[in-house]
C-alpha cells in the first residue's frame, strides 16, 4: 500500500457538547462554592461543589485538550503504524502485526484496538476520542496489514 492515511481527533457534535457539560460542571460548583461561602455554610454543598469543580476541571480540561489538539494522532504509512499520543512515537512495521483485537472498558472509557506482534507482544491503542469508527480502523489496518487477522470476539463486536 503506497498511501498515508492520518487519523485526527473526534470532533463531532457529540464531542464537543460533552466538553461545554463538563465545563459547565465547573461554573455550576463555583457558583456553589460562592453561595455557600456568602451564607457561612460549609457541609454536603461546599464538597459537592468542590466535587463538581475538580471532576469538571479535570474531565472537561483533558477533554478540551483533545478537542483542540489538530495535530494526527495515528498515521499509518508502507512503514508501519504510528500512535503520536505515545511519550516517544515509534513506528511498528505492518510485518509484526499477528492479530487485532479490542479491550472495551465501560460506556464512559470507549476502545481500545489491541494489536497482537509476532514475537508474541501487544500494543494497546486507545481509539475513543479517534475520529473513526471501529469498522473503518480495522479495515485500514487491514489494508496495511493483509496478514493480521481479526480475533473473533472483536468480529462479534463489530458486528
Amino acid at each position: 500500500m503506497d498511501r498515508t492515511v492520518h487519523i485526527y481527533t473526534d470532533h463531532s457534535p457529540i464531542s464537543i457538547l460533552l466538553v461545554v457539560i463538563k465545563l459547565a460542571m465547573v461554573v455550576f460548583g463555583v457558583l456553589l462554592l460562592a453561595q455557600a461561602f456568602s451564607r457561612g455554610e460549609a457541609g454536603e454543598v461546599l464538597w459537592l461543589a468542590v466535587v463538581l469543580i475538580a471532576g469538571g476541571a479535570v474531565f472537561g480540561g483533558y477533554d478540551l485538550i483533545k478537542l483542540l489538539d489538530r495535530s494526527p494522532q495515528l498515521t499509518m504509512s508502507p512503514d508501519g503504524l504510528v500512535d503520536h499520543r505515545a511519550g516517544v512515537p515509534k513506528v511498528i512495521p505492518w510485518e509484526h502485526f499477528r492479530a487485532l483485537g479490542y479491550r472495551s472498558g465501560s460506556q464512559s472509557s470507549g476502545w481500545t484496538l489491541e494489536i497482537f506482534l509476532e514475537d508474541g507482544g501487544h500494543v494497546l491503542v486507545p481509539a475513543s476520542h479517534l475520529a473513526v469508527k471501529p469498522r473503518e480502523l480495522v479495515r485500514l489496518v487491514q489494508d496495511f496489514a493483509p496478514g493480521a487477522e481479526v480475533d473473533r470476539r472483536f468480529r462479534l463486536w463489530l458486528g
